[in-house]
This record gives C-alpha cells, structure tokens and sequence, in this order.
C-alpha cells in the first residue's frame, strides 16, 4: 500500500470512546501523520493507554491533542510513558490533578516538549511545587495553566522557576486564584 500524505488527523468530537483499539488497528495512515487530534471523545482512563500504544509505536506523530477525554490522573500516568518525542501536548479539561505533577516531571525532563496545554483541570500550587525543578531546565516554549486551582504560592514558585528558564516564552495563569502581590516576593 502506498504511503499517505495526510500529516494532520482531526477526529474531535466523533464518540470514539474506549473504542480507540480499532483505531490502532485499522489506520494506514498513522504512519504518516505528524499531528492527531482526538480532542472530545471521551476515551477515559483505559482509551488513554491505547492511545499511548499508538504514540509508543508512531514517533511520526509530534502533536497530540487530547482535550476533554476525562484521562484523570490515572490515564496522564500512562499516557506521559508515550511522550518522549512529542513537541505538542494538549490536555486541557481532563480532570488531571496534582498526583500528575511528578508524572510531568519526566515529560518536562526529555527536552522534546516545546508547547504544553494544561487547562481547566484540577491542579494546585502543590502540583506547581512539584514539576519546579524540572520546569526550570525544562526547554518548553509555552505552558498553559489556565483554570486550575494554584495560589500564590504556585505563582511565586513560577516566578522563580522563570528566572532561571531561558527558553519559557509564554505563560498562561489566567483563571487561577492568584493575586498581583505573588510576583513581587
């Protein structure tokens, strides 16, 4: 069978579910596709670990979308295992909390990940606290937090961490719970 030129893969919103196997299964085209976006389909916890098959199996594949699945924190674990050669993360609205902060440790660690989407889930200044370190020699361009749960704590923790990062060109907090004094500490 000839190669397919198709580089971009957009199946948002589809139901696709749990049922993601099938489509490990039976796709020609994963081997040409550089980017995948399984955004709302609600693949859960358990989809999650076929989809980081995929990932483990196609290191074409350097951006992956996956908003609004409900991964938790359970799935990110499984999920981060696949990610070493990624450049594009999206995991916005999948309930992932803090218990994925030293999972994201490892992500941050493999110099790949330049854009990384963590919005509207469950993270706290706790989970901030924890991915500091690597986040500091971490060569990820932008970050997005937006519509967690971190303090000003996790933000003077940020700022810290910014000025040592020379490669953090932008960094989204918005809808969090801090207020403007964190940053003169």
């Amino acid at each position: 069978m000839k190669d397919s030129n198709v580089k971009c893969l957009e199946l948002i919103r589809n139901e696709i579910g749990e049922n993601i196997y099938h489509f490990k299964e039976g796709l020609p085209i994963i081997s040409s596709i550089n980017e995948l976006n399984l955004g709302g389909n609600n693949i859960g916890e358990f989809g999650v670990i076929d989809v980081s098959t995929i990932l483990n199996k196609a290191h074409n594949i350097n951006s992956i979308s996956l908003w609004g699945n409900n991964i938790y924190d359970n799935g990110f674990k499984h999920l981060s295992q696949a990610l070493s050669h990624i450049e594009y993360l999206n995991v916005d609205t999948n309930k992932i909390g803090d218990q994925s902060a030293s999972t994201l440790c490892i992500v941050l660690d493999t110099k790949s990940l330049k854009i990384l989407s963590m919005a509207n889930n469950d993270i706290t200044s706790r989970g901030v606290l924890a991915i500091a370190e690597s986040l500091k020699h971490s060569e990820v361009r932008e970050i997005s937090f937006e519509s967690n749960r971190i303090n000003d704590d996790g933000a003077f923790v940020i700022a810290a961490c910014l000025r040592v990062n020379s490669f953090l060109m932008a960094l989204n907090l918005s809808k969090n719970i801090i207020r403007v004094k964190s940053f003169d500490r």
